[in-house]
């Protein structure tokens, strides 16, 4: 159950994941399996922050911090950290983030690096997100899935620096592996980078209808504040990227 899991969250397939983990979870615990059970945490509270359900991931890491120092494992603390850095990124807390993430690049894995370049894309310091996510995909680590996934800020990033061009890799890598997975929600975001790109309104309907009833509900909520491409030229996609309180996304109409 525990490379299901793991496979089903290569692929996007938070529903199934989420099943499967806690599953494997409940084994951990009926067994006694102290040592595997803090990764498995690590993987549900991951999918947790996908879905949505952030205190429900601050519980799971909790749990697995407290396991890794009962058994002398401390040198995990770091890396269970790293997951709950892309709340701490939504957020918008920056020196939380920044601690959760780790101070060496490569201490909370992609789960730190893809928490920093949203941290940065929301801050609006476009070219560092970029940046980052650029060096990432010449690194290890390319081929991961969080790095794939994360296209969608690198490609925000790109269009709202002047740099399109900056985004076809990116694009073109997060559109397959949308394709190949066959996840809606990943299916709406590589839509709503089409539209970001080319200004074209049928990729940007397209994205919020594929949105409905997938999941990944920050991602359905940065859609509408992408702007509708029909409507404006590349300065709609410029907007923060977080809506302040009590404001609704633009409207398309």
């Amino acid at each position: 159950m525990a490379w299901g899991a793991f496979c089903a969250m290569i692929i996007g397939a938070d529903a199934a994941a989420t099943e499967l983990a806690q599953a494997e979870v409940a084994r951990c615990r009926r067994h006694g399996l102290v040592g595997a059970l803090p990764q498995v945490l690590q993987d549900l509270a991951g999918v947790h922050v996908q879905e949505g359900r952030h205190r429900d991931a601050e519980a799971s890491v909790a749990e697995a911090v407290q396991l890794v120092r009962d058994i002398g494992l401390e040198h995990r603390v770091p890396r269970l950290n790293s997951v709950l850095a892309r709340v701490a990124a939504i957020e918008g807390d920056e020196e939380r983030c920044l601690r959760l993430a780790g101070n060496e690049p490569n201490t909370g894995g992609m789960a730190g690096t893809t928490a920093l370049s949203l941290l940065d894309l929301g801050l609006g310091r476009h070219a560092a997100a970029l940046d980052r996510l650029e060096a990432a995909a010449r690194g290890p680590l390319r081929h991961a899935s969080g790095l794939v996934s994360a296209g969608a800020d690198q490609v925000e990033a790109a269009v709202r620096l002047g740099a399109p061009e900056r985004a076809a890799e990116p694009l073109r890598r997060l559109e397959a592996w949308a394709r190949a997975g066959g996840q809606r929600w990943a299916q709406a975001v590589s839509a709503r980078c089409r539209a970001i790109v080319t200004d074209d309104e049928a990729h940007y309907l397209r994205a919020l209808e594929a949105h409905e009833g997938a999941g990944r509900p920050f991602e359905q909520a940065r859609t509408p504040w992408s702007g509708s491409p029909h409507k404006s030229s590349r300065s709609s996609v410029r907007q923060p990227m977080a809506t302040p309180a009590g404001r609704s996304p633009p409207s398309s109409s």
